[in-house]
């Protein structure tokens, strides 16, 4: 008995679509980049319940004809190739014909659209891939593309979409891909009837802190660079506004954003020891390349993109980012436009030109006089010095091996693990080490702790506490500081607030993704507090929804490390005392929240043997 028969239509559909339609943001990126392929100059798009309910894209291009409208939903139909050879000469968004065929099978979708040379237009009806009305309508020049209840007939493919906050995110990213590299059209973006963005038509300048802030500004260096093979042109972020979350990292080749690992480490090495360990920096890169000389489709959403000539391109990119890091930051540029007035003095064009001489005194004795000199003008407090200096030398380097010592044993099974709270606090006597390690001696017991340690997980503890008292002791900014997030970002920022709220913060929300910070909570500084909130808003971004045990667990180890870098040093045994004393109280002393030692406890049996 045979076994092998064709799939349905409908069948082969919908698996298509699950190659180009994995969730809402591949419908808006389809629909989108359909509108640019369209020359619209005006773009609008419209979302209800973070796509689920409503995905529309209103554009002004040129529009259809009655047949191509019809003709767009079927699978691979498409106005761009017409042979093999099509596919190496690329130079629009759109071309495999599979895009609204994938989508109207898994959808139910209205088409308005009309030509400029057309007085009437026409509107089609396509649920789940069948055409259910067509007729003429009088409507705008242009194409209105409404996407509705996506997945209805999948309901596997529903359930399996995330919160309304992960879903509308990874719109808002696909958005700002596209909107980014296109500054000359004029985007919009609205949800729930709510304006995210307005984009008027600018340069890519104004575009980029159109989307990502005005904290941007002042931080971008433009670069820039012509060779017979490819053109880089774009905007690389300074060393000193690299983030620990690299969010704002944008490749684009032919108006189309990519990935490529391999160009993300010709940019990072171009910043060669300029960055803070752990950061990467911003960058927004754009190749404009021959389409003969790259391949786009060898991944379904076509942001994997493969070229010919890549260790070229490497080399040419690495080279402009160094290029424009060195002219911004290191070596100033020279200004062609007002060229500063140099007299150059030129060769004389008469009399001789004479050889230079040069005069030198036979009778100069270097050594003449020199001992009773020497003698007058020794400063015997300066020499003291010079000793006085090897003797610091010496000691640091003590200090140094002794450091090595602390760190390479922090998880050796020697350290015991004590019930510090038997200690009495009270009966501790110190040896301070310096600032970082201390030595206690109480009742026999030696302690040698990691005093920085100590006192973040004393911070820790604290924010915990915060968390669960509901009473944060807060201390009021001077200065209301403004903080300013990108639309991806507000979405984010606007889950955290109340958990923000609860350990100090006080925020209130302005206009167009911007928060005024007013208080902060104690022990933190100002300028902590508004990198603890980025550093949250972007690990959030990119670990996802936390839930609220989770998030308040991150809160606390963040904060609790900014307190800890914002803590004054300890003067006095008394104060040490006091942190000790919190410390031995806590859940787990011996360790910090993330594993470290902080106290080991020994006879002195232990450190010296008998």
């Amino acid at each position: 008995m045979d076994i092998i028969h064709l799939l349905p239509e409908s069948v082969a559909s919908q698996i298509a679509a699950g190659e180009v339609v994995d969730r809402p943001s591949s419908v808006v990126k389809e629909l989108v980049e359909n509108a640019i392929d369209a020359n619209a100059t005006n773009i609008r798009v419209n979302i209800k319940d973070s796509g689920r309910t409503l995905i529309q894209v209103v554009d002004n291009g040129k529009g259809m004809s009655e047949t191509d409208a019809r003709m767009a939903f079927e699978r691979h139909a498409t106005s761009k190739i017409q042979s093999v050879d099509d596919l190496y000469l690329l130079r629009t968004m759109g071309f495999r014909g599979e895009a609204l065929a994938s989508i109207a099978s898994v959808a139910q979708v209205e088409l308005k659209t009309r030509k400029s040379d057309m007085d009437l237009g026409v509107r089609l009806e396509i649920d789940g891939s069948n055409l259910v009305e067509k007729e003429q309508i009088v409507c705008n020049e242009g194409s209105v593309f409404s996407v509705k209840n996506l997945f209805f007939n999948v309901p596997g493919r529903r359930r399996f979409l995330k919160s309304n906050e992960t879903e509308f995110r990874h719109i808002l990213t696909t958005f700002s891909r596209i909107a980014i590299i296109y500054p000359q059209i004029a985007f919009s973006l609205y949800h729930d009837d709510k304006l995210i963005y307005d984009l008027p038509s600018t340069s890519l300048l104004s575009r980029i802190i159109d989307i990502f802030g005005k904290r941007l500004k002042n931080q971008l260096l433009p670069i820039e660079v012509q060779t017979e093979h490819v053109h880089i042109s774009g905007y690389v972020g300074s060393p000193d506004s690299a983030t620990k979350s690299g969010s704002n990292q944008y490749f684009f080749v032919n108006g189309r954003f990519m990935k490529h690992s391999g160009f993300h480490r010709a940019v990072l090495q171009a910043y060669d020891r300029l960055l803070m360990p752990s950061t990467t920096p911003n960058y927004f890169i754009s190749l404009t390349l021959d389409p003969q000389s790259i391949d786009v489709n060898i991944h379904p959403q076509k942001i994997e993109v493969k070229f010919d000539n890549e260790k070229y391109v490497w080399a040419i990119l690495n080279a402009a980012v160094r290029e424009s890091l060195g002219k911004f930051n290191i070596v100033p540029g020279l200004d062609f436009d007002n060229p500063v007035d140099v007299q150059i003095p030129t060769i004389p064009t008469e009399g001789v030109i004479r050889k230079p001489s040069i005069g030198a005194d036979p009778t100069f004795n270097p050594f003449k006089g020199t001992t009773s000199s020497v003698m007058k003008k020794t400063d015997w407090n300066e020499l003291y010095a010079g000793f006085q200096k090897e003797k610091e030398v010496e000691t640091q380097s003590q200090q140094i091996q002794f450091e090595e010592n602390m760190v390479s044993t922090d998880n050796l099974s020697e350290f015991s693990v004590f019930d510090l709270s038997k200690i009495d606090v009270e009966t501790l006597s110190f040896l301070r080490m310096n600032q970082q390690y201390v030595f206690a001696v109480s009742n026999g017991y030696l302690l040698m702790i990691h005093l920085q340690r100590a006192v973040f997980k004393v911070m820790f503890e604290r924010v915990k506490r915060m968390f669960s008292q509901q009473q944060p002791t807060k201390q009021m900014l001077l200065f209301p500081e403004i903080l300013a997030f990108s639309a991806e970002q507000e979405v984010v920022m606007e889950n955290l607030v109340d958990e923000l709220i609860a350990i100090g913060f006080e925020l209130e929300n302005l206009d167009l993704n911007q928060w005024q910070l007013t208080a902060i909570p104690a022990d933190l500084s100002a300028f902590s507090a508004s990198v603890l909130i980025s550093d949250m808003v972007s690990e959030v971004m990119i670990d996802g929804v936390l839930d609220k045990q989770r998030l308040q667990y991150e809160m606390s180890f963040s904060l609790a490390k900014r307190m800890t870098e914002s803590f004054r040093q300890v003067n006095s045994d008394e104060e040490l005392k006091l942190i000790l004393g919190e410390l031995f109280v806590s859940d787990s002393p011996n360790y910090t929240p993330d594993g470290k030692m902080i106290v080991r406890v020994s006879t002195p049996m232990d450190f010296f043997g008998e």
